[in-house]
């Protein structure tokens, strides 16, 4: 019971900090394996919603490494995660 009360208030901290300067900004739906396109329309403060769509699994954090701030990534499941994105894509190296 005590783990279960630290754990939720944790959460509330944690999704207060992220999501709590949040404004009108969009939800930009992307595709890792359209990435590149997908982000197009997408402007900088954005959550992002990420899905899997190819075979590869790693796509995924690829996918939110390249293009989400640090510290905003909640994961929702295999193949699913939002973020806030950072404005534009890191390269890959």
């Amino acid at each position: 019971m005590r783990r279960t009360l630290t754990i939720s208030v944790l959460l509330l901290l944690f999704t207060g900090g992220v999501w709590g300067d949040e404004d009108n900004q969009s939800v930009c739906e992307v595709r890792t394996k359209q990435l590149e396109k997908d982000i197009l329309r997408c402007k900088k403060g954005d959550t992002l919603s990420f899905y899997l769509n190819s075979a590869r699994i790693y796509a995924i954090g690829n996918a939110i490494g390249r293009a989400c701030e640090v510290d905003t990534v909640v994961s929702l499941g295999t193949g699913y995660a939002i973020c806030i994105y950072r404005g534009s894509l890191r390269d890959v190296r």
